[in-house]
């Protein structure tokens, strides 16, 4: 995705998916992460013909199940982060009921990053992912 070509992207994670879905004990945490970040940036930096609301509440949901887990990785949060940007694209097509559901995504994201321990908290994506949280939260009040 480096290079933007969310083609090819797309296709990768065709086939990742494809080949891990009978492996029972595969651990697609990685997997995830950057499909929520595909999601985000083909609508950010491509051309996606999904629905651009619809992409964004199903990263939300990716990002949400991975930083709800017993695992604590930055990722999930570096890609939160883009989140920001994705909504201020898209300001001026939010409804008041998905501006709600942004604030809540970035209260629980907020939430999760109190909980985890210092030593990941002080981590510079986990930083910036609680930076861009209380800028959504003020962006759309």
């Amino acid at each position: 995705m480096s290079f933007r070509d969310y083609i090819l992207a797309g296709q990768y994670f065709d086939n990742a998916y494809g080949i891990t879905e009978h492996w029972e004990e595969y651990d697609r945490r990685q997997i995830d992460t950057q499909y929520s970040r595909y999601l985000i940036e083909t609508h950010l930096y491509g051309k996606s013909s999904g629905d651009w609301f619809d992409n964004l509440t199903k990263a939300i949901n990716i990002i949400l199940t991975l930083i709800g887990g017993d695992s604590v990785e930055h990722h999930p949060y570096r890609v939160a982060t883009s989140i920001l940007e994705y909504c201020e694209k898209y300001e001026n097509l939010f409804t008041q009921d998905q501006r709600d559901k942004v604030i809540s995504f970035s209260r629980e994201i907020i939430s999760n990053i109190e909980k985890i321990p210092d030593r990941y908290r002080r981590h510079k994506y986990v930083i910036s992912c609680e930076k861009s949280m209380l800028s959504l939260i003020d962006y759309f009040r």
